[in-house]
C-alpha cells in the first residue's frame, strides 16, 4: 500500500484516458449517424404514424447523445486541465526543491 503523502501521476496516461473520451465521443456520433442512414430506407416504407413515431424518437435520441457527447467532451477537457494543474505543481515542486539544494 503507497504512502498517503503523496500522489503518484502518470502524465502520459492521464492525457491517454482523456484522448480515449474524445474518441469515443467521434466514434458514438459517427455509429449514430451510420445507424440512422442505414435504417432510413426502411422507415421510408413505414405508415405516415409510425414514421412521425419514430422521428419523434429519433429527435429524442439525437438530444440525449448531444448532451452525451457534450459531457465526455468536457469532461475530457476536465481531465487535461488537471493534469496540467498537476503537472505545474510538479514542477514548481521541483524548482523548490532544487532551490533548496543549492
Amino acid at each position: 500500500m503507497g504512502s498517503p503523502d503523496y500522489l503518484k501521476v502518470n502524465f502520459e496516461s492521464v492525457e491517454g484516458a482523456a484522448r480515449a473520451i474524445q474518441n469515443a465521443m467521434v466514434n458514438m456520433e459517427q455509429e449514430l449517424v451510420s445507424m440512422a442512414n442505414k435504417l432510413r430506407p426502411m422507415v421510408e416504407t413505414w405508415s405516415f404514424e409510425a414514421q412521425q413515431a419514430y422521428v419523434a424518437n429519433q429527435e429524442q435520441w439525437q438530444k440525449k447523445a448531444e448532451l452525451l457527447n457534450q459531457t465526455g467532451i468536457e469532461l475530457a477537457n476536465q481531465i487535461i486541465k488537471a493534469k496540467n494543474i498537476m503537472w505545474d505543481t510538479e514542477q514548481a515542486a521541483v524548482a523548490l526543491q532544487r532551490s533548496f539544494s543549492v
